[in-house]
């Protein structure tokens, strides 16, 4: 029987035996092994030459000394040699071949693993946004079931204060003042008609400038962002870069109130009449120091008080509207949030906020206020619930990538102006596509106008109060007919862009402008 080796697999010739492992090695190639990795092949053990065992081997003739390199034998000899390297890195690879496949088992196993526990995250992640989304619909039909008294036991369980089903908490009263005036505006709108003595179309055509008050606000930080009439038309609001608001009364021809307490610039105005007659009248100002004020009329001097400071935003407030029934208003802020607030008290009921938007640089209540529009830097225009507390059933998507800088709804309830870039959109909500669009960028064949510069943006678009007449603000002023979207008055009195356009008599036959020269000016039919 003979023993081979555990490296060369062929008959030793000086046969050595590790002590370690009781191995066969050719003395020559294991020497070779050890000088390049110190340890026995196959194992952890080190080893030396001192610790190998040489075995005998009965030699019947004595070897000859080794050839001259020159001869034969020596050929071999080196031959012999590059055999034992090959056969060295044979067992090399062998082994580095066997421990990759080791890594790459062991590696794949791993990935496997990875997809398991993370398809698992993703199935847990789904099931929780579906049980979130339960758990909102659950809570905004237990709101309406309480408010209509079918639910009080649930209601019961859900008071917080430990009250009966029976009392309503305060959004619960907060939806049913919206619910009773949405069913009220919504009769009446559907027997409603224009009133027969508004401005027709032709004398708008003849409008002109009839006054206009220079020097408004700051010289110093000049510039008119926002304006607002009250429902007389007498009073002008407006909202200065000088982080102060001004009313001007038009019957006197003054200023009567410089309303001061911002600390960065008032972005946007709002007049709240809480009374049919305008007779109780509240100012509503926001603000880029993220706060919205309330003021009322007082008999001091300036006219006016600050009433409350609101600070719900972490942002730049940015609109401000009053609902219909004149109990609430909404404020909106580019950290992408608007909140509901009560106009007496100024409680904040719900904060609403989008995870989608960077920002709301516009906002409107629909004409019936179930609905609430909030325009943001991404182009779009979101339609909240307001009943709901904040949920987004509808999106309108413009073409432009231009934030939505004014947002104005028609008085027929479902026409909608989105104005970003140079264009104004008009959006059918009946069938959740748009109607009409202006762009002012472009000559088409039907303006009579020049178009605008490529630069220039639509900062204004505002329905009249019958919802026949739009005006828009920019490079100059417009005003269009919403039957058919007709041209009909344009002017370019200011010398620098138009910021607001208010219409200040429910018959349209009056309308305001400001602009960044802090200027007011006001159109009609000449007298």
């Amino acid at each position: 029987m003979s023993f081979l080796c555990a490296l060369s697999g062929e008959v030793p010739t000086e046969p050595v035996v590790s002590p370690k492992s009781g191995k066969l090695y050719e003395k020559r190639i294991l020497l070779k092994y050890l000088e390049e990795n110190g340890k026995e092949p196959g194992t952890d053990h080190d080893l030396s030459e001192t610790d190998l065992i040489a075995l005998s081997k009965e030699v019947p003739v004595v070897a000859p000394r080794p050839p001259a390199m020159t001869s034969v034998p020596s050929i071999l000899s080196v031959l012999q040699n590059e055999w034992d390297a090959i056969v060295l890195e044979s067992y090399t690879l062998k082994q580095q071949y066997q421990k990759m496949r080791e890594e790459l088992t062991h590696a794949l196993y791993q990935h496997d693993a990875a997809c398991r526990v993370i398809a698992r995250l993703m199935t847990e992640r789904d099931e929780a946004r579906k049980a979130l989304a339960d758990i909102k619909s659950h809570l905004s039909q237990t709101v309406v079931a309480t408010s209509n008294g079918t639910n009080a036991a649930s209601a019961d369980s859900m008071d917080i204060d430990g009250t009966n089903g029976s009392e309503q908490s305060p959004m619960d009263k907060v939806v049913d003042n919206i619910k009773a005036k949405s069913e009220e505006l919504s009769k009446a709108r559907k027997k409603r008609k224009l009133p027969k003595d508004i401005t027709p179309a032709d004398t708008i055509r003849t409008f002109t400038q009839t006054s206009s008050v220079d020097s408004l606000h700051s010289s110093t930080h000049p510039g008119i962002l926002s304006v607002a009439s009250d429902i007389s038309g007498n009073y002008i609001l407006t909202a200065g870069i000088d982080k102060h608001a001004e009313i001007y009364n038009v019957k006197e021809e003054k200023t009567v109130s410089t309303l001061k307490g911002h600390t960065k610039k008032v972005n946007t105005v709002a007049w709240c009449y809480t009374d049919e007659d305008g007779s109780k009248d509240l100012c509503l100002t926001g603000s880029a120091d993220k706060t919205v004020r309330v003021w009322a009329p007082s008999e001091k001097p300036n006219g006016w008080v600050k009433k409350s400071i609101i600070k719900e935003h972490a942002g730049e407030v940015t609109a401000l509207d009053v609902h219909p029934c004149r109990k609430y208003f909404a404020s909106a802020s580019l950290d992408s949030t608007w909140c509901l607030h009560d106009i007496e008290t100024t409680t904040t009921y719900f904060t609403a906020k989008s995870e989608e938007s960077s920002g709301f640089a516009s906002a409107a209540f629909h004409p019936d206020g179930l609905l609430f529009a909030t325009g943001t830097l991404e182009s779009t225009v979101a339609i909240w619930d307001v009943k709901s507390q904040g949920s987004i059933i509808a999106k309108f998507t413009s073409q432009s990538q231009d934030p939505i800088t004014s947002i104005s709804f028609s008085e027929n309830g479902y026409h909608l102006a989105a104005a970003h870039g140079g264009i104004v959109d008009i959006w059918d909500l009946r069938k959740q596509a748009t109607a009409f669009t202006i762009n002012l960028r472009e000559q088409s064949p039907e303006q009579k106008w020049n178009a605008w510069g490529d630069n220039s943006v639509v900062k204004v678009a505002k329905f009249d109060r019958t919802g026949a007449y739009l005006a828009i603000g920019g490079e100059d002023t417009r005003v269009y007919q919403a039957k058919g979207w007709h041209e009909l008055y344009k002017n370019d009195d200011n010398t620098m862009e138009v910021s607001g356009v208010t219409w200040t008599h429910p018959l349209s036959c009056q309308f305001a402008t400001t602009s960044m020269d802090r200027t007011i000016r006001f159109y009609g039919a000449p007298q």
